[in-house]
């Protein structure tokens, strides 16, 4: 029956056509159809072992084609692992849902978990609670556009011991099931820089708490000789307001007796031959009247060895040249 229906379907007197449906039987695993057509002499055994011979040799071409593409997977799979597993950061590689497919040394340590723990964790549990927006903004990110990344995210390893990093996510590259994907996590820890932030933060806390509170004038300026910030005191002082002063100079309000002994000092420490200076100088108060002050000005540097700016005390001095001018004076 199943010959009658073949037969139907071409042209009995066609040999061209037997043979080529012959060979597309045989090419799906029909056999039968092929050999009944040789069996009657429909077509040419010579001929069907030729066809069959071509097709050999397309399916060999096929199968050095898809081995030489397995042979470029693998050897893109093994650089990969290789260089995952030498990274110097921890890296992770999760689903989309944030299990924990991979990961390497660098984040066995981080995470206090050996490989096979750490395998199948879910990376949420390893992010503090109010980092979970953050980190599923991340994911969506990555999905949607290749890569994200989210900054200072508190994590907590296997202890609860806190540390902070900026998280790092990129889609797998070769992964192309696109509802669920993979993706390549990096984790550089922050910790000793947001420590090291932070305390510096409290010291710049303090020095401003006491720069505000000092007993005496103080000011921070620049190598133009304009005030950046100045204290209460040093306001009270002088009779202007803190606005008033940022706009000028303090070359603007020193006597100009004093201006050109400063001015030399000045320029010896801009020049780098000193750290600062110290001298008794007069200011010009807002309402015109003089203030007696001994001034000591010290540099504060970048790394890279330039002025950042300079800090100014300003001590009032004005009653001890008062009691000193009556003394000498009654003599």
């Amino acid at each position: 029956m199943k010959e009658d229906n073949q037969d139907k379907s071409i042209d009995l007197n066609n040999s061209s056509a037997i043979q080529q449906n012959a060979v597309d039987l045989l090419r799906k695993e029909d056999f039968d159809f092929a050999l009944k057509a040789i069996a009657k002499g429909k077509i040419g055994f010579d001929s069907m072992l030729e066809n069959l011979k071509i097709y050999q040799a397309e399916l060999e071409i096929q199968n050095e084609e898809l081995r030489h593409s397995q042979l470029i997977a693998e050897t893109s799979a093994r650089r990969f692992s290789s260089l995952f597993a030498s990274l110097p950061l921890p890296a992770l590689v999760i689903n989309s849902v944030g299990v924990v497919l991979e990961c390497n040394e660098q984040a066995e340590r981080q995470f206090s978990l050996q490989s096979n723990k750490l395998r199948s964790h879910f990376l949420p549990s390893l992010v503090h609670k109010k980092e979970h927006a953050r980190l599923l903004y991340l994911i969506e990110q990555t999905k949607d556009l290749g890569q994200a990344m989210i900054d200072k995210v508190t994590l907590l390893d296997i202890d609860k011991q806190i540390f902070i990093a900026d998280i790092h996510a990129a889609l797998w590259p070769n992964y192309s099931d696109k509802f669920n994907h993979q993706l390549i996590i990096t984790i550089v820890d922050q910790s000793e820089i947001t420590a090291q932030q932070t305390k510096l933060e409290e010291s710049q806390r303090h020095f401003m708490a006491y720069f505000n509170a000092a007993p005496m004038g103080m000011a921070a300026t620049t190598t133009k000789k304009k005030w950046l910030e100045v204290n209460d005191k040093l306001c009270f002082m002088l009779g202007f307001s803190c606005a008033e002063l940022l706009k000028m100079t303090w070359q603007d309000i020193t006597h100009p007796d004093d201006l050109g002994l400063e001015l030399g000092l000045f320029s010896q420490v801009i020049a780098g031959f000193s750290e600062g200076y110290q001298l008794d100088k007069r200011f010009f108060r807002k309402d015109g009247s003089i203030l007696d002050a001994h001034v000591a000005v010290s540099c504060l540097y970048k790394p890279s060895g330039e002025i950042d700016y300079l800090i100014t005390i300003i001590e009032d001095i004005s009653a001890r040249k008062h009691n000193f001018s009556l003394v000498t004076g009654g003599l």
